[in-house]
């Protein structure tokens, strides 16, 4: 009876615990930001061009990763993600 006892404990704790895992991981599935995405532009492309294709979809610079040469592009209301790769892909910049 007390082996009993003490092995339901276990479990309804391990289930507890499995529980919130869950749902913290659950935050963590999706495996992108739905307004953004991460954009390289070949090195030497001018400012000009740069500012230019991102304004031709209505996205902006949000911040920068200088070490890797990478921006994060914030994107309009209503732009997927997959549209604005497609875009960033079709003129030949790596999302």
């Amino acid at each position: 009876m007390r082996r009993t006892r003490g092995f339901l404990l276990l479990a309804g704790l391990f289930a507890f615990v499995l529980l919130g895992m869950g749902s913290a991981l659950g935050d963590l599935a999706t495996p992108y930001v739905p307004d953004q995405v991460l954009v390289k532009f070949r090195s030497g492309t001018p400012a000009s061009e740069v500012a230019r294709s991102h304004a031709s979809i209505h996205a902006a610079i949000r911040d920068e990763i200088p070490q890797i040469g990478v921006q994060i592009v914030g994107l309009p209301r209503g732009l997927s993600v997959g549209r604005a790769i497609g875009f960033y892909e079709r003129i030949g910049v790596s999302p």
